[in-house]
This record gives C-alpha cells, sequence and structure tokens, in this order.
C-alpha cells in the first residue's frame, strides 16, 4: 500500500491552561497515534484496518493522508518519499491546477497571511477566541439582569468557561503569591502567564490577519503555501510516527 502525507496548517485547539495526565510509564504511550481512547486520541489506523480486512476491501490506488496540524519541515529526511504532491502544480507563482490555491505543492497553510510574511504558531481555540472578542463589553458586568442582551452575554460566559479562563486568573494569582519559592523557570512562566492575561484584552486577534471571513465555511481561499514555519515541529512528528 502506498501511502502520501497532505498537509494542512489549520486551527488547533490550544486553550490557556490544561491539566497533564499522569503517566506511570513510557511504554503508556506506545503506539498510542494508531489508536483512539478518551486519554490519547490518536488516527484510530489500527481500527480502521481491521474493518477494511473484516470487509475484504482493499485500496483501489494510493491512500493519501491528510495531517491537519502545525505545518512540516518538508525537507526531513524520514519524510522524503512520503510527501504528498500535488501532480498538478509547480512551485512557479501560478496557480496550475486552476485549483484556487497557487503553488500548492505538498499542501496549504491556512494560518498564514496571503503575502507570507505572518505565519501563526498558535490560533488558540474557539472558545477562546470567542470570549476575547466578547471581553470589552463584558468584563464589569455582574449582575445578568443588568446586560440588554441575555443571549450574548450567556455566550460569553459559556465561552469564558470553556476556555478555562477563571482557572487560569486563579492558577496565576496563587503562584504570583509564592514568587520567592518559584524556580527560574516557573517564574519565566509566570511572566508568560502575565503577557496573556494583558493580551486577552490588549493584544489584537492575529487569527483576523488571515483576511477570511470565519463566519462563512465556504470562505476558503486565503492563506499561502508555505509549510515549514516556526512550531512545525508537532506537524513533522505526527507524519514521521503515522508514516510508521
Amino acid at each position: 500500500m502506498t501511502i502520501r502525507f497532505l498537509t494542512a496548517i489549520c486551527l488547533m485547539g490550544v486553550s490557556l491552561s490544561g491539566a497533564a495526565q499522569p503517566v506511570t510509564s513510557l511504554t503508556d504511550f506506545a503506539g498510542w497515534h494508531k489508536g483512539y481512547t478518551q486519554e490519547r486520541q490518536g488516527a484510530n489506523i489500527t481500527a480502521a484496518l481491521d474493518l477494511l480486512k473484516a470487509r475484504g476491501l482493499k485500496p483501489s490506488g494510493p491512500v493519501v493522508v491528510g495531517i491537519v496540524d502545525s505545518g512540516v519541515d518538508t525537507t526531513t529526511v524520514s519524510l522524503q518519499g512520503a510527501l504528498w504532491t500535488n501532480p498538478g502544480e509547480r512551485a512557479d507563482g501560478r496557480d496550475n491546477d486552476g485549483n484556487g490555491y497557487v503553488d500548492d505543492v505538498h499542501g496549504w497553510n491556512f494560518l498564514g497571511t496571503a503575502d507570507g510574511k505572518f505565519n501563526m504558531i498558535s490560533a488558540g481555540t474557539e472558545e477562546f477566541r470567542q470570549f476575547k472578542r466578547l471581553f470589552p463589553k463584558y468584563k464589569h458586568v455582574t449582575n445578568r439582569d443588568s446586560v440588554e442582551d441575555k443571549k450574548e452575554y450567556d455566550f460569553y460566559l459559556r465561552m469564558r468557561k470553556a476556555a478555562k479562563i477563571d482557572q487560569y486568573l486563579r492558577y496565576y494569582e496563587i503562584a504570583s503569591k509564592s514568587m520567592d519559592r518559584l524556580d527560574s523557570l516557573s517564574l519565566t512562566r509566570l511572566q508568560k502567564m502575565a503577557e496573556n492575561i494583558h493580551g486577552i484584552e490588549h493584544d489584537k486577534d492575529k487569527r483576523l490577519l488571515m483576511g477570511d471571513n470565519m463566519d462563512d465555511a465556504d470562505d476558503r481561499y486565503y492563506g499561502n503555501p508555505t509549510l515549514t514555519v516556526d512550531g512545525c515541529e508537532h506537524g513533522t512528528f505526527c507524519g514521521r510516527h503515522h508514516r510508521r
């Protein structure tokens, strides 16, 4: 079976906070990317192959696996021969195959500006984006009865809870009171948390720089063909392991 990897850089679920699950040994992670559980959500490849075998089905041609992640280092030796290559496209600044994406030789970056000058490392979660959008309007509200648009306010509260904002703020408050007991790495993380909290209201949502209408699912012609961007290590890692 021939397998090729098509890469797309898209939104990834990254919240302000998150607790890691305890690990008893490294063997707990063995083959996690081939299965699927509540704790470790892989691609469920094993189950897919078992289903094909049980039904006596075989691929009629090469299998293309789409990796929606943080990008990929297209020069990685272990991925050579496995990267999907668009047969109708050349890296010449033209849309050779007429699909609306210029130079999409190995995939597409949906988190980059059209001119290629800015590529996002992380877009955050949709919940955080919606919370951030409404925060200036409702940051001082303490009584729901004082709000005119209660439906929107309730939506804001749901997004605030889903993004775990209050947990993040409480953690920061507690950690700030123990600064004299923190090591240099923890102090650096605390400083980053302070920057994130300040950015909730004062930093622009860089996701808006992509130029697309996020409320229109048909608006899909935006981004750039650059796949090897800052933070592409994770997408490269996934590509290498799914090839095995």
